[in-house]
């Protein structure tokens, strides 16, 4: 669902990155580092189906906006926790997921 065409995808994803790791600079696209900051593999892209990039796009507004942000930088935190150890990124892209599914079922108006 990452098209390597388009760099917005890519400034999206880094900056995701960057974000969560502290790096000043970016990583290979492809990479078990992904893993680290809670994707399922070392390509994100694959856990973007059923949300396409609105799951990008909502989990960088999350990380990046002044009144959540530093939630969102908790919720990393934790989920790198040994006993709470959860898959920050795919939760997020989860949640995006539950939120489009409802609006589909018109659940959400």
């Amino acid at each position: 669902c990452i098209d390597n065409e388009q760099p917005s995808h890519g400034k999206m994803l880094q900056s995701i990155y960057r974000i969560l790791t502290g790096s000043r600079f970016d990583s290979p696209r492809i990479g078990s580092h992904w893993e680290e900051i809670g994707f399922q593999g070392s390509d994100p892209g694959t856990d973007l189906r059923g949300v396409g990039i609105l799951g990008l796009v909502q989990l960088l507004y999350f990380l990046q906006h002044t009144k959540y942000g530093q939630i969102a930088r908790d919720i990393y935190k934790l989920s790198l926790h040994p006993t709470q150890n959860f898959p920050f990124c795919v939760m997020g892209i989860n949640i995006s997921r539950i939120c489009l599914q409802s609006l589909r079922e018109d659940f959400l108006n």
